[in-house]
């Protein structure tokens, strides 16, 4: 069966809540095991997000937000936001890390980034992107876009601690993708 590699741990620090981590790996793990993607990209962002994020993709003229969401591209979070990226790809049914893969997130006047879409990333590619601060805030949340062949699906669900990590929200354009993994 496929799966992220073994000795694959989330990006930690002392912020983050190692129960949220554990649901995020189990998480990642389904959209790999449902989906089998050829590349997998993993983003740890510094803290909470919106679900404003789904399908965003920058500004015009500096002011007007804009979303898209039939042609996806990559959500514009600064680098300083990043605080990790993992870029896995599966040859022979393993997924085997890619040491040399250029950061999806870099510095860019947000008109650029109407060019940045997913379909370029490849036919059968998996993104995911977590929240940190989790342990502090006791809120988190992640995002995952998904281009398989000519289909794109995109799902955003906010998670809330009260005592064990719930689904608060959940937004996306297919039921499917929010079955595998709500």
């Amino acid at each position: 069966m496929t799966g992220i590699p073994k000795d694959y741990a989330l990006h930690r620090d002392e912020t983050d809540d190692p129960e949220f981590l554990e649901l995020m790996t189990g998480k990642i793990n389904t959209v790999v095991h449902r989906f089998r993607p050829k590349q997998l990209h993993v983003v740890a962002v510094d803290n909470w997000f919106g679900e404003r994020w789904l399908g965003f993709t920058g500004k015009m003229m500096g002011a007007f937000g804009v979303s898209r969401r039939g042609n996806l591209t990559l959500p514009p979070f600064v680098p300083s936001r990043v605080r990790s990226e993992t870029d896995l790809e599966r040859e022979n049914g393993v997924y085997r890390r890619r040491s040399e893969a250029p950061s999806l997130h870099r510095e860019q006047p947000s008109s650029d980034n109407f060019r940045r879409r997913i379909s370029r990333l490849g036919a059968s590619v998996a993104l995911v992107w977590y929240s940190g601060a989790s342990s502090k805030t006791r809120r988190a949340a992640a995002m995952v876009y998904l281009n398989l062949d000519e289909e794109q699906l995109a799902w955003y669900g906010s998670y809330v601690y009260d005592r064990v990590w719930r689904l608060g929200t959940q937004h996306g354009d297919h039921q499917l993708i929010q079955k595998a993994i709500a």
